[in-house]
Order: C-alpha cells, then structure tokens, then sequence
C-alpha cells in the first residue's frame, strides 16, 4: 500500500482485528497516516495512533456517509459482501482496496457477487484470486482501484491457477511477482 501512496494518506480498516499481528494498517500508522479501524471485538488500539471503533461493522460503517480515504482493508468474513453494499450505497469512497472473499471456503457465488457490486460502482480489479505464499488452495483476495483516482491500472491480473503453473514451472518464483495480461 505504501508503494502506491508516496505521501502517508489514510485508510479504513474494516475486521481489523488484532492491533498488531497479522494487521493491515500497523506499519501506514507508523508511517504517519491517519485511520480509522474497526472491529467488534474488543481490542487494545490505545497503542495505535487511529480511530478504534468497537461496534459491529455493519452499524459502524452506516454511520461513516460520505467518507473519503486512500485505503479500505476489508475483511469481516462472512458479512464482508453486506458491509461492501453498506459503503458502496453510503457513497464512502476508497482508492484502493484490499477485499476478501475468501473463495477457498465460500464458493464462487460470494465471489461473483462481490465483483460485481465493486465493477457496477466503476471500480477495476488489478489482482484477482491472491493465495498466501503457503497454500496456494487458500485463494482469498482481490484488490481493487478506482479509475477516478487512477487512470489506467496499477498491476493485472493474476489467477492462482495462473500463478500455480508458474510457480511449478519455476519451482523457486515467488506468485506474486507475475502478472498476466
């Protein structure tokens, strides 16, 4: 993320669970953005330099309208396509996003639903279908930008059944470092 935004920007970090491990937004705080997290589960954020709000996200983001920020890290599951229709239709509007659908346990349908909510609202996806390094089943991610904020894309796309035959080919690559066009 920080690639993409020179300056420190800000973001909204949707499921952010714990302030620390495994957090998409720790590190942008330390580089001096400015951000909003949100989780209702009740974790410690006095450490943090955001915004922690303890709700549950589908009542929290109903209360953000019109919200402007550079990144939304969204990640709540099974509710992740309710919330994503929640900040589609409160017009708070993101640059770009990080957004899981979790294909690996939710099936496909969760995933075309997702896609075509964030394609009617004009946003492009530049990776699709991202895995971790560790388990290239666990397919579990698109990022998303908005062309209002970016002319032309930031990446391509990238498949795991893409990257997968890459990798075997390669047997040493890394499947993020691929693009497909």
């Amino acid at each position: 993320v920080q690639a993409i935004f020179k300056n420190p920007s800000s973001y909204l970090d949707v499921g952010c669970g714990d302030p620390i491990e495994c957090s998409n937004t720790f590190v942008l705080d330390n580089l001096g953005w400015q951000g909003i997290c949100i989780d209702r589960e009740p974790h410690d954020y006095s450490g943090r330099k955001c915004k922690f709000i303890n709700e549950d996200a589908l009542t929290a983001l109903k209360n953000l309208k019109g919200l402007q920020v550079d990144y939304l890290s969204l990640d709540i599951d099974d509710a992740t396509n309710e919330a994503l229709g929640i900040i589609l239709k409160s017009n708070i509007k993101f640059k770009f996003a990080t957004v899981e659908h979790d294909l690996y346990r939710l099936g496909e349908n969760y995933q075309s639903q997702q896609r075509k909510m964030l394609q009617e609202y004009g946003y492009n996806m530049i990776f699709g279908n991202l895995f971790p390094s560790w388990s290239v089943s666990t397919i579990y991610e698109d990022w998303w930008t908005h062309p209002d904020f970016f002319s032309g894309t930031l990446g391509c796309n990238i498949d795991g059944d893409s990257a997968l035959k890459l990798i075997r080919e390669t047997q040493s690559l890394q499947p993020t470092a691929f693009c497909y066009n």
